[in-house]
């Protein structure tokens, strides 16, 4: 935030851009964090499928907010690489940016030898998500070193232009960081076919049409989704002859998709010959 303020109120396209980036991913961890209290909570009448999409949409609105906000950045870096101008303040910039590099090296390290006083037994996703915290530290400390190197250049050397080109960097950075979560968030949202298991999803729907009784599906009946990041949920139509033993049909059905399926629905049809 201090970042964001001095960027603004020193007119450093190269700080501001650091302040947004820092800013992106600490409200990423903090949005982790609330859903996870949040996804505990039981479904209600109003919220019947519960509340483990808050962590998604909030992803989402994060992402898609950055993006336009880095292109904007990005933009106006264009215009002042165009037409740079003296900045009058380079010595707080300065100031502001080592406090952000010294506050990143200090999170690094400590999550670093966080991640290593745990045991061979510890919670594999604890680790993951730690270690995704010293990942974005690494990126924030990568961007205030941009703008430290940008304010030294104009101090010693008044290259003007190095304070929207550093912001330009950092603004790239971002799209980079921001489009595949908003991608991914996205897709979840619009209840897309999860890419992780397409191919196996393919092949177990093969696999219902050998059951013994089993015509086949109801092509405009079969939906799969990503309910939560990692958790898939389905909905199926099964076509099966009139003397076809219905719950029999139903219990293998079931087994094929139970190894990555948290929830399947699935309808039995008598099928009679029709369409």
């Amino acid at each position: 935030m201090i970042a964001l303020v001095s960027g603004w109120k020193y007119n450093s396209l190269g700080l501001l851009s650091s302040g947004f980036h820092s800013l992106f991913d600490t409200s990423a961890v903090v949005t982790s964090l609330i859903a996870i209290v949040v996804s505990k909570r039981k479904p209600t009448l109003e919220f019947s499928y519960g509340f483990e999409r808050v962590e998604v949409l909030a992803a989402f609105s994060n992402a898609s907010f950055l993006v336009f906000v880095a292109l904007y950045l990005f933009f106006e870096s264009c215009e002042r690489l165009m037409e740079p101008f003296a900045l009058e303040t380079v010595g707080t910039i300065t100031c502001v940016s080592l406090i952000g590099l010294i506050v990143h090296i200090t999170g690094i390290v400590f999550f670093q030898n966080h991640i290593k006083m745990r045991t061979e037994s510890a919670i594999h996703a604890h680790q993951m998500n730690i270690q995704s915290v010293v990942t974005r530290a690494v990126g924030d400390a990568l961007a205030c070193i941009s703008v430290l190197i940008s304010t030294l250049l104009i101090y010693a050397f008044s290259f003007y232009w190095a304070d929207p080109l550093a912001s330009s960097i950092i603004s790239l950075f971002l799209i980079k960081n921001a489009i595949p979560i908003a991608t991914s968030t996205g897709k979840i949202l619009m209840q897309s076919v999860p890419v992780t298991i397409k191919d196996i999803l393919d092949q177990n729907l093969r696999d219902i049409t050998l059951i013994d009784g089993v015509v086949g599906l109801n092509q405009n009946q079969v939906n799969f989704w990503t309910y939560a990041p990692g958790v898939f949920v389905g909905s199926i139509h099964v076509r099966v002859t009139a003397d076809a033993d219905e719950d029999l049909v139903l219990k293998e059905v079931r087994s094929i998709f139970a190894p990555y399926l948290k929830h399947l629905t699935v309808q039995i049809d008598k099928w009679t010959g029709g369409v």
